[in-house]
């Protein structure tokens, strides 16, 4: 009974792994999605990455279960999470250098302005000193 069972997560947790690649399908009929349907849909996608790599893991843990679709299960779900993380930092990093860019070009601005105004004051400084 309990074999069934955990038969019957590792085929659950094999289609769950596989169903993130549904992603995919609009891209390839080149449809476009509406933000907050790709959001939604991003968010389907961890989940089941998460949810395919427990239910993996609890099948392989087990012995007696163990199987081939269980290790293959494994391995998708472990792999698209390590895509998961890695997009997550990578936009996490992209929106900071965005903050970087416009604080350094501020600051140049800053540094321009700055070297204007003490050319003026030298200026001033070098035309009265020459009057004198």
């Amino acid at each position: 009974m309990e074999k069934k069972k955990l038969q019957n997560i590792s085929i659950a947790a094999l289609i769950i792994s596989v169903l993130p690649f549904a992603t995919l399908i609009p891209v390839f009929l080149q449809i476009v999605l509406p933000d907050g349907l790709r959001t939604v849909w991003g968010g389907v996608n961890i989940a089941c990455v998460i949810m395919g790599l427990c239910m993996s893991i609890i099948c392989v843990k087990n012995n007696k279960s163990r199987s081939m679709i269980n290790i293959i299960s494994t391995i998708i779900s472990a792999l698209l999470l390590m895509l998961v993380i890695g997009v997550i930092f990578c936009c996490t990093a992209c929106s900071g250098l965005d903050s970087f860019a416009e604080n350094l070009k501020s600051g140049a601005e800053q540094l321009n302005n700055d070297v204007a105004m003490g050319q003026d004051i030298i200026g001033k400084r070098f035309k009265t000193y020459r009057s004198v």
